[in-house]
């Protein structure tokens, strides 16, 4: 999370690194906090989120790219049951749309929405 950047524009920030932010991207960062049900801190910056809120908004971030494939290390450490099922749902929609996902983690739970698992022992990749 960028500091000086609230919550809404830390979401943008790919635009402004990428191309110029417009109002599509705008109308496409709200969205995407509406999906998750925290448009109310979309003026907020991270100093006054909790670290759930952090968690939602970096992952937002990543999603609001248009990325070939993500690669997701634990995406729903910090948050509780509630938000960690929207951002699965967000994933699974991203994934559906064409969106290659590579996520690791211990929680069987997250585990459930993949198409293929790997398990991993002491190093090596089990299949």
């Amino acid at each position: 999370m960028l500091p000086n950047l609230t919550a809404l524009d830390n979401i943008r920030s790919s635009f402004y690194l990428t191309k110029r932010p417009n109002q599509t991207s705008l109308s496409y960062a709200q969205s995407l906090l509406e999906k998750v049900e925290i448009s109310d801190l979309q003026n907020t910056y991270p100093a006054n989120m909790s670290g759930g809120e952090m968690r939602r908004i970096a992952i937002l971030r990543a999603l609001s790219c248009h990325l070939k494939i993500i690669i997701a290390d634990e995406p729903n450490s910090d948050l509780d049951q509630e938000s960690a099922t929207e951002i699965m749902q967000l994933l699974s929609e991203i994934h559906q749309q064409g969106t290659a996902l590579l996520m690791i983690t211990h929680d069987k739970d997250v585990a459930r929405y993949s198409r293929k698992i790997m398990k991993m022992s002491v190093g090596r990749l089990l299949d």
